[in-house]
């Protein structure tokens, strides 16, 4: 990547260049993570460029890691030392990722360790160490920080330059109530990232290099916040002015907010119960750009290792990309957020598209014609008109907010066991949006949460509970099913959780009391269990990777014992098909077996031996007819009684001819009259 560098004036130390002009400066090959030139090659991928070994590395897998996985057909592959990347610039978006060749859907495309980590703007009193709750109990010797244990006080991130620098102000950390954020907690990532100036230059140079959108945070009301509670705090009271100036602590702020990375969120971690909110700074991590139909999605692993696999095939030269906003969400809704969290416009094609990949989650219904449908005429302007595709009423985007608006404070006030009046709201939202809009997906997935606490609380076994429960799930996953694999296609969790998982155990519930009720045939009860058990494991497929603890591992776990049970189902269900396809058979050949016999007795009765002239041929028909029955075809009688037919068609055909005699002489005579007159 070939880009132009000016060096920053600031106190930084001289290998710490800002980008600040792409028009003057002299052309360099840069490094691919950082603003140093490149010296060093990769030899994979010729165009990436690293200023160091230590940078080289980010871009490599470990050399004890193992090299070769499991594809998903599970045969083992060699895997490459360098991870499938290369990073490139455009003006208008920066830095992005792509592929720099094929990857498989599940492949790891890189690995890497935070450069910091420690509590977000939100936490509670927490251990610096681990980010467990604290409650005063134990505080650190020397800074006199609440810590949860002794171990903790002597950890890795908090020990040293930064329980140093708050020793000297102990008097200063006290805390009095530890059940509300506390501003002093913002510093502590901030100190950490900061300090790798002056120990780790590599990874300072790494920060230095991250977007910071200054420009966008003056404007903000937690500009005099920051400036208050973490510029004056770490360079007055901590008396840090001679080490950081303020462009450089407002400039980590900013890459802190844009940049980082959730932990310990309650999406994430079940275990997350006793640990407060934290977030990380991952550096490759940074460098994906958002997609509202993405191919990749990062996995927090335990050490906080964080992982990058692709969810979907990614073609060489193709953009990785992920997730910053839920993909569920109206085009309005995702764009907002990502103007005020990231500050840029997302213009990728799903935004761009009315239809939205024809997914319509941002259309409403047409209440003049009651069958149109209502769309943004430009979609990336959310002031522009909405119109109606049949009989063209037009509407504005201000309008359609707040349709949606009113029904999310109406979801939000509904309780979740309420189920007749989320009918009745998902009845009222069916007449006024696509039934695929957002605000219906949403009512649909709660309701079946909803559906199923009203199981439980009927404290049933389960195959006592209602048929109609479950058939009314079906109709609801169903419908949720259709919108996931058009906004979140591939191997994602929320895919797994909602759309495979949920839909697949309830068909199979309810495929198992329709047949047990007779009302299934146990042929398709089979073919059920075998396109749900595929179902199933696409969700392991999607949830094979995160770690235990977390709420994807729980779903994990369920799915592997689902299928289990869909397999020994299916293996019985097997055997009884067999058994009832060899009883049939059996009867059939026992029927067989009769009628032989029956034809034996007949070609060797009495009737059939006799050869008397005055038996009657038809009366052996009539007793074989009525013995047999007359479906028999003429062709699967015995020889004798064929013979014996054609001998009787003989002897009747015989007197036929003789009777057609006189008439015929008597034509003669009239003709020799009629001569002898003339």
């Amino acid at each position: 990547m070939r880009i132009h560098i000016k060096e920053n004036s600031s106190s930084a130390p001289e290998s710490s260049g800002r980008i600040q002009d792409f028009e003057d400066g002299d052309e360099v090959i840069q490094c691919f993570i950082c603003n140093q030139p490149g010296l060093l090659q990769c030899s994979e991928f010729p165009e990436v460029h690293y200023c160091s070994n230590e940078h080289k590395g980010l871009h490599q897998r470990p050399s004890d890691e193992d090299e070769d996985e499991a594809n998903h057909d599970g045969k083992v592959e060699r895997q490459s030392k360098t991870f499938p990347f290369v990073i490139k610039y455009r003006k208008d978006v920066g830095r992005y990722m792509v592929a720099a060749r094929d990857i498989e859907a599940g492949e790891l495309i890189f690995r890497e360790d935070p450069l910091a980590m420690g509590p977000n703007h939100h936490s509670k009193p927490s251990c610096l160490e681990c980010m467990r709750k604290v409650d005063g109990s134990y505080l650190c010797p020397k800074c006199q920080f609440p810590m949860c244990e002794e171990m903790c006080s002597l950890g890795e991130d908090h020990s040293g330059n930064e329980c140093e620098i708050f020793t000297g102000i102990a008097d200063k950390i006290l805390l009095s109530d530890y059940e509300q954020a506390n501003p002093k907690y913002w510093n502590i990532t901030v100190l950490r990232l900061l300090l790798n100036k002056l120990k780790d230059p590599r990874k300072y140079d790494i920060i230095l290099r991250m977007e910071d959108h200054l420009s966008e945070h003056k404007k903000e009301d937690t500009w005099q916040l920051y400036q208050e509670h973490v510029v004056d705090f770490l360079r007055n009271t901590c008396g840090l002015a001679s080490k950081f100036t303020e462009e450089e602590i407002f400039h980590v702020l900013g890459v802190i907010d844009v940049n980082s990375v959730k932990i310990h969120s309650s999406s994430q971690e079940r275990s997350s119960a006793n640990q407060n909110p934290g977030h990380a700074l991952y550096p490759v991590t940074a460098l994906i750009s958002h997609g509202c139909i993405s191919n990749s999605k990062t996995i927090i692993l335990p050490d906080y290792t964080n992982e990058c696999r692709a969810t979907t095939f990614i073609y060489q030269g193709d953009e990785i990309t992920k997730q910053y906003v839920s993909s569920l969400e109206t085009t309005n809704m995702r764009r907002a957020k990502l103007r005020s969290g990231w500050y840029f416009d997302c213009k990728c094609p799903r935004c761009y598209d009315p239809t939205e990949n024809e997914s319509y989650m941002s259309a409403t219904s047409c209440l003049r014609c009651k069958t149109g449908v209502i769309l943004p005429s430009h979609p990336l302007d959310p002031k522009s008109s909405w119109t109606c595709d049949l009989c063209y009423f037009k509407t504005n985007g201000e309008a359609v907010d707040k349709l949606v608006d009113y029904f999310l404070d109406k979801i939000k006030a509904t309780r979740i066991e309420a189920v007749d009046l989320w009918e009745e709201l998902l009845e009222k939202a069916s007449k006024m949006f696509h039934s695929n809009h957002y605000i219906l997906t949403l009512i649909r997935v709660t309701m079946n949460t909803a559906y199923i606490e009203l199981g439980d609380r009927m404290e049933l076994e389960p195959d006592k509970i209602p048929m109609e429960l479950f058939m009314r799930r079906k109709d609801l996953l169903d419908d949720v099913r259709k919108v996931m694999d058009l906004v979140e296609p591939g191997l994602t969790r929320r895919r797994a959780g909602i759309s495979l998982f949920e839909a697949a155990t309830c068909h199979l519930q309810l495929g198992r009391l329709l047949h047990e009720a007779d009302r299934f045939g146990l042929e398709d009860f089979i073919q059920l269990i075998e396109a749900e058990s595929v179902s199933l494991q696409e969700a392991l497929r999607c949830l094979e990777h995160h770690p235990e603890g977390t709420l994807e591992a729980s779903i994990h776990y369920k799915c592997e014992a689902a299928l289990y049970e869909a397999e020994y189902t299916k293996k019985r269900m097997k055997l009884k098909l067999e058994e009832m396809k060899h009883q049939a058979q059996k009867r059939i050949e026992e029927r067989e077996a009769e009628r032989h016999e029956a034809k034996l007795e007949l070609a060797q009765s009495p009737i059939r031996s006799a050869k008397s002239e005055d038996a009657k041929p038809s009366g052996d028909f009539d007793y074989l007819d009525g013995l047999l029955g007359s479906a028999i075809p003429i062709s699967s009688q015995s020889p004798s009684s064929i013979v014996d037919f054609v001998k009787n068609d003989e002897r009747t055909s015989e007197p036929k001819e003789v009777l057609k005699q006189p008439k015929a002489q008597s034509q003669t005579k009239k003709s020799s009259k009629q001569k002898r007159r003339k």
